[in-house]
């Protein structure tokens, strides 16, 4: 991993960065949703080029901010580990590590990331055969690094938010569900608008990272899709996976969901201390493994974030 250092502003463009002038132009701001589609095709942030200026950082020391305060909650019955692993980002400050997956759309794919909450900074490299991109965070600001084309976005995002998603796509069903996206009321996530359609309200994502939120740190996608039909799972137990202490959960998924996923049932394993995800399997009807997200690497305590030099 990369230690680099860097400081974003609005300011003019004061250095040369001649490998990354091709593709810079401006680009609209535009929300996603984040589906079972997504997780499938592999959606990107739409984040706008600007530019931005390289400075001198003073000493960490000076910056140290206060912990954001977190929530407490122990996994013990099917209610708490939905509200935990839904709401995950409440109980951590820092992650760190690395996931393995072929749910961005069928190719292998590998993400590191490193998240710190209470500085606003994140790092996130995703890797395929064919796709190699760094995502850095700072100071409300999102640098996107396109390393095979040479190409850098910047976006002035403090928070990637995405909106609610509506079963019938419909924008005039849900165009007022951005003022929901900070619910923490279970019962409110989920609504239904007309009829049978059903409307997911999402949370903000305070650690600005698309692809490590989606398959592990706060994964809301999924836990709507595969637990908030609690009659579907059953948790299993708990066991020890990569050093910690993780609840195992088993079920079988709502058929409109699985079949996006030709998953037919599933398994997965929650950090009981801090709700992420560290592993999701998707299994279809013959019981052949079809998805899967990994953690093969995992701490929640502080380490250096890699900068933008």
């Amino acid at each position: 991993m990369k230690k680099l250092k860097f400081t974003l502003s609005s300011l003019a463009l004061s250095i040369s960065i001649a490998a990354f002038t091709s593709g810079c132009g401006s680009t609209s701001v535009s929300d996603e949703e984040t589906s079972a589609d997504n997780a499938q095709n592999g959606a990107f942030i739409n984040i706008e080029a600007t530019t931005f200026a390289p400075e001198t950082v003073t000493d960490k020391a000076e910056q140290i901010k206060p912990e954001r305060k977190l929530s407490t909650m122990e996994i013990t019955d099917k209610s708490s580990c939905y509200h935990k692993t839904l709401n995950s980002v409440d109980y951590f400050n820092y992650a760190n590590g690395t996931i393995e997956t072929n749910m961005v759309n069928g190719d292998v794919f590998t993400i590191e990331y490193n998240v710190d909450m209470t500085n606003k900074e994140s790092y996130q490299r995703t890797k395929a055969s064919d796709f190699d991109e760094e995502v850095f965070a700072a100071d409300g600001y999102a640098v996107t690094i396109d390393n095979r084309q040479e190409i850098a976005k910047t976006s002035a995002n403090s928070n990637i938010t995405v909106p609610a998603y509506n079963e019938a796509n419909d924008p005039a069903v849900n165009k007022n569900s951005r003022e929901y996206a900070s619910l923490n009321d279970d019962s409110q996530r989920i609504v239904n608008v007309s009829g049978d359609i059903k409307e997911y309200r999402y949370r903000q994502n305070p650690t600005n990272l698309q692809y490590a939120s989606t398959f592990s740190l706060f994964p809301q996608e999924m836990i709507f899709g595969f637990l908030s039909n609690k009659d579907l799972w059953e948790i299993k137990g708990t066991d020890e996976y990569l050093g910690r202490e993780v609840t195992v959960i088993m079920g079988t998924t709502e058929p409109d969901y699985g079949s996006k996923l030709n998953v037919d049932s599933f398994m997965m394993y929650f950090d009981n201390k801090t709700g992420i995800m560290l592993s999701f399997e998707g299994y279809d009807a013959a019981g052949n493994l079809t998805n899967y997200s990994r953690t093969t690497e995992f701490s929640d305590e502080k380490n250096v974030i890699p900068l933008l030099d």
